[in-house]
């Protein structure tokens, strides 16, 4: 924690007061050992050096959030009762080797929006021993190579973003079976394989996230198999038909996008009479014809 002070320079940290008086630092009650760390949004620059995992092994909690942190992620290896990890809208650049390794409690674990990364592939660590997460965001961090089976390694995950980067495959049955997952979006993974709309991707998903993914023939009926969706983007794309009454049945709808699927077989303005709180259509360039309801 001292190495911690004086690398980051965190306010209200300082040699005359208990560690677990620090501003963001949380300790059990009965053994004094450090179980959060909370610095989200607190940190002008720095950079955390290393040992964090060797010494604070009861943490649960690690929030690095939105504070211009440079240098390698910080190893969490081993740290077998860390639930919760934070890191996005920082600057890091290099990630450890071993970074993610026996995070054998992780539930959360966001590193978005850390462009400075160099390209990396997704991490085994996590799909060896992390298969109880729940919320894994890597969007905007230069990922790139295949796409793990996810239904294999972590079948409870519920949200999954993997966003803006340069993923180039996704295996067969990806999603397959992922009863909790309501979150998906690949979004801007321009480099990825022709990708036919994938029919295994779970009924309770609320928001489906897939433009500019190189998602090419017919859409199947979403309605049909879809009923929850609230947000459909599936813009920027190759897509080449809807079928009719595609998007008949979703009283849940808030957004759909659809714009710049040049390759639709002309098709008539869709039934959307259900989307009563619909807020956001975009059927840019989609070759709709017809009249208006």
């Amino acid at each position: 924690m001292l190495k911690l002070m004086k690398a980051l320079n965190p306010p209200g940290w300082s040699n005359t007061t208990h560690i677990c008086d620090w501003a963001g630092v949380f300790c059990n009650n009965r053994t004094r050992r450090i179980e959060q760390l909370d610095l989200n949004d607190m940190l002008p620059r720095g950079g955390v050096p290393s040992g964090l995992n060797d010494s604070l092994t009861q943490l649960t909690f690690l929030g690095l959030f939105n504070n211009n942190l440079s240098g390698p992620v910080p190893s969490l290896a081993n740290l077998t009762f860390l639930q919760e990890v934070v890191l996005d809208n920082n600057n890091f650049n290099s990630i450890t080797h071993g970074c993610f390794h026996a995070l054998t409690s992780l539930i959360i674990l966001s590193l978005s929006n850390n462009n400075k990364l160099p390209a990396w592939n997704f991490p085994t660590d996590l799909t060896a021993h992390s298969s109880q997460l729940k919320l894994l965001d890597l969007s905007s961090t230069n990922l790139m190579g295949s796409v793990p089976n996810i239904s294999h390694f972590f079948p409870a995950i519920q949200i999954l973003d993997l966003s803006n980067n340069n993923l180039s495959s996704i295996p067969e049955g990806c999603f397959q079976n992922l009863t909790n997952l309501i979150v998906l979006s690949l979004a801007n993974n321009t480099n990825l394989t022709l990708l036919a709309f994938p029919l295994l991707f779970p009924q309770q998903l609320v928001t489906l996230n897939l433009e500019a993914t190189n998602l090419m023939g017919s859409l199947p009926n979403l309605s049909h198999f879809f009923p929850n969706l609230t947000y459909v983007f599936l813009s920027n794309n190759h897509l080449t038909f809807i079928p009719q009454g595609c998007f008949q049945g979703l009283p849940y709808l808030l957004s759909l996008r659809l714009g710049n699927n040049t390759n639709l077989s002309p098709w008539t303005f869709p039934n959307l009479i259900q989307s009563k709180n619909l807020q956001v259509l975009n059927l840019t360039a989609t070759n709709v014809m017809g009249s208006l309801p």
